[in-house]
């Protein structure tokens, strides 16, 4: 699985750690502290790993804000969009984790 880097002192989670996370947990995706880019990063990697909330730069009209007011757009401009199935809920145990 590709690993997701969440810019807190270099650790990686594998995609499907992050959206097991998540579907139990709030999380928040947001830049480094440090950066003093106004760029902003794909929102699609934070939304892939099922992140209730991305943090983006408005002051920058680039192709990740027009990204988020489009999803949202197709939500008829409600503050939320509801996740997949899929990442709302908790993966199942799978065998290779031990058990015989």
């Amino acid at each position: 699985e590709p690993a997701v880097d969440t810019d807190d002192n270099n650790k990686h989670f594998t995609l499907g750690r992050m959206q097991a996370s998540t579907a139990l947990r709030m999380c928040r995706v947001y830049p480094a502290g440090a950066r003093v880019h106004s760029t902003n990063t794909d929102p699609l990697r934070g939304w892939r790993c099922g992140a209730q909330m991305v943090a983006l730069n408005y002051q920058t009209n680039d192709l990740p804000v027009q990204l988020n007011r489009a999803f949202f757009e197709l939500a008829r401009g409600y503050g939320y969009v509801l996740k997949p199935l899929e990442l709302r809920q908790p993966p199942e145990p799978s065998s290779s984790q031990g058990h015989s």
